[in-house]
Formats: structure tokens, sequence, C-alpha cells
């Protein structure tokens, strides 16, 4: 895994990916924690990231000299992109780019994921957010059910693939990208793309001023592009993934009728039902 940082070059701070499971965070309360940075040795933006976060880090301990919310690091990778000390604790939370910042709850369960300017008032802030928030924070399902706006199928939509030429998921990647335009090779409202922004060496891409507008993490980073919504991939990179996430903004599923409100079929309705069954399974 090779990916690096395009530096954020934007106003506004993204709001945090929210990743509480449902089954397990529903009753689980923000409020300590840990703040953890992973991070790869070779990685250009973890390089830069060091001083911002041993500045973060002191200011934290020196401001709550006894607070639950504990700051560590986690190897991912080490020089060379050889395996680091904490690969495998690395693989298992899934970390995909470098460095990313992730807030979790006392019991070791992920809340969220930093997407903001990496400062160190901006780092403290996010801990203190999510290290003293009593309330809890809606499950992911949730917030992505509230955002997700139904695509008219024959309105065109873009899936964007950013990429680094000499970072080796891309590389990797490259194949499947492929499949997954050969799999919607019919469905012409749905455009696939690739984005340069480092060439060979890490040498600014073609697409370089693009990217940092778009507000790259890491690589490579995928994004649908919607009349209505943009959101990020974060699953896992196979074709079966890609495509079922890629369905569900193109027709999400009309949510199922309770028993107390019984829906009588309009027309309408089937015409709803006759678009999802349009976009069906891709492959």
């Amino acid at each position: 895994l090779g990916p690096a940082k395009v530096l954020p070059a934007h106003g506004d701070v993204p709001p945090s990916q929210v990743q509480e499971p449902a089954e397990t965070g529903a009753n689980e309360a923000w409020g300590g924690g840990r703040m953890v940075e992973f991070f790869a040795q070779s990685c250009p933006h973890c390089k830069h990231l060091e001083p911002i976060w041993k500045e973060a880090t002191h200011k934290w301990s020196t401001d709550h000299p006894e607070d639950a919310v504990k700051w560590e690091q986690k190897e991912c990778y080490g020089e060379n992109w050889g395996e680091g000390r904490d690969h495998d604790e690395c693989m298992k939370e899934g970390i995909h780019s470098f460095p990313t910042v992730r807030f979790f709850s006392k019991s070791g369960k992920k809340f969220a994921d930093f997407s903001g300017d990496r400062t160190p008032e901006n780092l403290i802030g996010f801990a203190a957010q999510h290290g003293a928030r009593p309330e809890r924070i809606a499950p992911l399902e949730e917030t992505r059910q509230e955002q997700l706006a139904l695509v008219d199928p024959s309105s065109p939509v873009k899936v964007v693939e950013y990429v680094a030429k000499s970072c080796p998921h891309c590389q990797s990647m490259e194949p499947i990208w492929n499949d997954l335009k050969a799999a919607t090779a019919s469905k012409k409202n749905i455009l696939w793309e690739q984005k340069e922004c480092f060439g060979k060496g890490w040498a600014p891409g073609k697409d370089l001023e693009e990217c940092k507008k778009a507000d790259i993490q890491g690589f490579p980073t995928i994004k649908f592009f919607g009349p209505n919504s943009t959101e990020e991939f974060h699953g896992g990179r196979s074709v079966s993934s890609i495509l079922k996430w890629v369905e569900e903004h193109v027709a999400p599923k009309p949510p199922t009728p309770t028993p107390s409100t019984p829906s009588k079929p309009n027309l309408g309705d089937v015409k709803d039902v006759a678009e999802v069954q349009t976009v069906q399974a891709f492959a």
C-alpha cells in the first residue's frame, strides 16, 4: 500500500465519517476512548503530520492531564513500504490511506475518522468532540440513508478513481477498474473516469489540481458524483462491492411499508419499481 495524502485545498472542513455499527453501537455513548494515527514511514504526508501530531498530543496532555482520551500512533508500514510493527492491526481496521486519524470509543469500537485540515487545533477539536460528547451518534446506515437521494436512472452519474502511478494498490486496482467498466458497458448513464493525482515517483500528475479541489485524502480514492449527492467509497476493493455501492446510489431501494401504514399500489409505485428493476445487478 503506497498512498500519499494530497493536502486539503478547501475552506470548509467536511464532516467526519461516522462508522458506528448499528448492531453494537446503538447504546454506547461518546466519551473517553483513543485518538489513533495510522501511518507509513515512507509516506511523505505522514512525515508532514509528525510535528503537527506531536504538538497536538503535547497540548492535549497539558490541558487534559487526567483525561480519558489516549493518543496513539500505529505503524502500518515501515521504510520502503515493508510491513510495520502494527501491520496486522492496521489491516484489521481496514486502513487504506495514510495518515489516517481515527477516534475509538472505550470499548475499542470504531467511531469516526478525521477528515478536516490537519492542524493541531483541528485534531484537538476532533478529539474533544468525540471524547466528551455524551449523546449517541446515529449509526452509519442511518446517516447514509439521510444523505442519499434517489437518482433518476436516466440521469448521468460519474464514478471517479483518483490514482497515483507509484501507489501499489492503485496498480492492483487497475484490472478491477477495467472489469467494472466492462460490467456496466450497457449502462450508458454511468460514466467511469480516472484522475492522475501523482505520476511516477510521486511527481505531480496531470490532474493534481483537480485532485486538490476534490480534497483527495489517499490513493486509490473512489468517489460517486450524482445529480444530488457526492460520496466516497470506503468498502472492500472488489468488483462486487463497488458495483453494489454504485447500485445503491443510482437507485436506492424504496422503503418497506410498515404494517400500521399499508401502502396501496398506484401508477407512481409501479413506475418506481420498474425503475429499480432496470438497475439491478450489473454483473
